[in-house]
């Protein structure tokens, strides 16, 4: 009997171990915190003795995303106190009936997308080493959905602020969640989306916007490619926007009437 308990007990320390071995390569499908799923909390039991410190966020979308618009997503995990040794995360992007949204495309190194049971998830592959400025950073590219049935966005991820040492004892679980909507298309007036044109293109100083109708007065904002809001205002038929401030890079610029917006994006010299 005794034998058979040490049997047992070598079996289950294998076995764990190679399961955690398995979740450093990427994690289970399903453990974003979403509607129905698990979380990474449900593996990584340890009540985080060390006082690992951190969090999960998500930029690059915009106040409203368009229809068949495609946008860097990045995930940045972090340990501010530096106790950390290792980091891992996982996201998933659902409307609002809980069902997969658009698609993820392009990921960054160390990490991947997956799709399982109908719903697509960006996740590392492996895990990653804290740098000395103790923050991870994961891309991948989300490309909105034509005219879906439902616009609701919501974005849940998942990450594990770990010491490393190859047991779940020292892990600290944090998530987030992004919640918008997505822009209708555009109707007003005569500008469409395939009209849209910005020029020059790029520019240093002054940007023009082709296929504003006469006479209306539209609302302007300027995002950078994180999704931050850099700059906002008027414009009408004939008169340009001052980008002479802003940093060399790549701008998207939401053109509205209130009502309904289109978008095109701007290279800044």
């Amino acid at each position: 009997m005794e034998f058979n308990k040490s049997k047992l007990l070598i079996f289950g320390v294998l076995f764990l171990s190679i399961f955690l071995l398995g979740n450093a390569s990427f994690p289970p499908v399903s453990s974003t915190g979403a509607p129905g799923e698990g979380l990474c909390s449900d593996c990584h039991l340890g009540n985080n003795p060390l006082d690992i410190d951190g969090d999960i966020s998500i930029n690059g979308i915009p106040t409203n995303p368009i229809d068949g618009e495609r946008y860097e997503l990045e995930v940045i995990l972090r340990n501010p106190n530096g106790l950390a040794a290792r980091g891992g995360f996982q996201l998933v992007v659902l409307d609002g009936d809980n069902n997969n949204l658009g698609s993820l495309e392009n990921p960054s190194a160390n990490s991947r997308t997956r799709n399982f049971l109908g719903k697509q998830y960006f996740e590392h592959s492996p895990a990653s080493n804290f740098p000395g400025e103790n923050e991870l950073v994961w891309t991948v590219d989300w490309l909105v959905p034509e005219d879906p049935d439902n616009r609701e966005v919501n974005i849940y991820a998942a990450g594990n602020i770990a010491d490393g040492d190859g047991s779940s004892a020292n892990d600290f679980i944090v998530t987030e969640v992004l919640e918008t909507t997505i822009e209708m298309p555009s109707s007003i007036s005569d500008l469409q989306r395939e009209s849209l044109e910005l020029y020059p293109n790029p520019t240093t100083d002054r940007l023009y916007v082709n296929g504003l109708s006469h006479g209306d007065q539209f609302g302007v904002e300027v995002f950078d490619m994180m999704g931050r809001k850099v700059q906002m205002g008027e414009i009408s038929a004939g008169q340009s926007l001052s980008v002479s401030h802003l940093k060399s890079g790549t701008y998207l610029v939401n053109i509205s009437d209130g009502k309904n917006a289109v978008s095109g994006k701007f290279i800044k010299q």
